[in-house]
């Protein structure tokens, strides 16, 4: 059943953790692991959604849900509910198999402050914006469609990106957008692992697969939807970077 939260109260901009740059009136700029000021409509791979309903898969601190509000959607913020509802790459040092508990309970915390930068924004922006806290294999069991579904930079976190996106496609009247990845440049269908698979360490642990063009393509074929690839463009403020870096933009129509 989709039931979005009643809003949180505006939280203290100290107990905030941003995932994305933020820029709001009468303020400094926040800096986030990302930077996607000014990029915002190749992120989407240019796609239409003025008037439309839009789902955000993984909004995290909210900047692609304020921006799609800017462009004209009507949009639904969709974050994880708990730390539980997280997979790591296993390994001997890993938190998330040793320790279970604990990890939640870490995890639980640092998704608190990333939700209130969420609202820390909702409330700067006068976003209207809906919000749930779910996992997402519950999304394909919601009595809710939305024209777009948008997903920034998640597939390549999750263990099973190719249920995740099935799940996704049944909430979708109009277009599934998988925005920013590191797509594999092969019509192979392959998933390949994160290098980080090559020197895992507790909280790098996080990236699983890279899907190829030619996975992502048979899968939105098996779907129903016709599939193009765009540029995408975002800073990696996180890794020091200075620079706009490309990846790929997944946009898939339905037939």
């Amino acid at each position: 059943m989709f039931r979005p939260v009643q809003p949180w109260r505006q939280p203290e901009r100290s107990d905030c953790i941003f995932y994305h740059t933020m820029e709001f009136a009468g303020e400094p700029v926040i800096k986030g692991g990302w930077d996607i000021r000014g990029h915002f409509p190749s992120y989407i791979g240019g796609y239409d959604i003025t008037g439309k309903t839009l789902l955000d898969v993984g909004a995290a601190s909210g900047f692609l849900s304020f921006e799609a509000e800017r462009a004209g959607a009507i949009v639904t913020s969709m974050e994880a509910r708990s730390g539980a509802d997280f997979t790591q790459v296993p390994h001997l040092d890993s938190g998330y198999l040793n320790d279970r508990p604990a990890f939640v309970t870490e995890t639980d915390e640092i998704l608190r402050k990333l939700k209130n930068s969420y609202w820390y924004g909702w409330y700067k922006t006068g976003s209207r914006a809906d919000v749930v806290y779910a996992p997402i294999n519950a999304a394909g069991t919601w009595d809710r469609r939305f024209d777009v579904v948008l997903a920034g930079a998640i597939t390549e976190h999750l263990s099973d990106p190719v249920t995740a996106i099935g799940n996704l496609s049944v909430l979708a009247r109009e277009a599934v957008i998988i925005a920013f990845d590191p797509v594999v440049d092969s019509e192979d269908m392959t998933l390949t692992a994160g290098p980080n698979w090559l020197n895992l360490a507790p909280r790098q642990d996080h990236t699983w697969y890279f899907l190829s063009r030619g996975l992502y393509r048979r899968v939105f074929e098996n779907l129903g939807f016709d599939v193009r690839f765009e540029q995408s463009w975002a800073v990696p403020l996180f890794a020091g970077g200075a620079e706009p870096t490309p990846r790929t933009t997944v946009i898939a129509t339905r037939r």
